[in-house]
């Protein structure tokens, strides 16, 4: 149990506990396997963000936007430029990662944490898209 006096001592010391994980430390075999296969459907992610990305332009060539009079036409627009741009960004992402962790036989945690940055932007695009 901590009481009171050691709470004040720990805070009167200039250094704070390290954390206990440690993103250097290579992944375990289970999350490998989730690593490999992450990286082996970037193709996937590529397609379907381009294809989001490809509608959301497309939507905005509708006469609905030209020019854009009620306050919903603008959010769906700015929506719809959001979109885009979070596709483009998840595609320049996917590829330069994609030859980054190309050949890669160990990850790390941080590795493993980048690595679904493609994939997040991927599902943010779709669910802002579903609005």
């Amino acid at each position: 149990t901590t009481t009171w006096s050691s709470v004040q001592s720990w805070l009167s010391t200039d250094k704070l506990p390290t954390p206990s994980l440690n993103a250097s430390q290579p992944l375990p075999p289970h999350r490998q396997i989730i690593f490999r296969r992450l990286i082996r459907f970037y193709e996937n992610f590529l397609l379907l963000s381009a294809l989001t990305g490809g509608l959301s332009v497309g939507a905005l060539q509708f006469s609905e936007f030209h020019p854009s009079t009620t306050s919903a036409a603008r959010s769906a627009e700015a929506l719809f430029t959001s979109s885009a741009c979070s596709a483009v960004l998840a595609v320049m992402l996917a590829v330069m990662l994609n030859f980054r962790f190309e050949g890669y036989t160990k990850a790390t945690r941080l590795d493993y944490g980048v690595a679904w940055t493609p994939l997040m932007l991927s599902l943010g695009i779709l669910m802002r898209d579903m609005e």
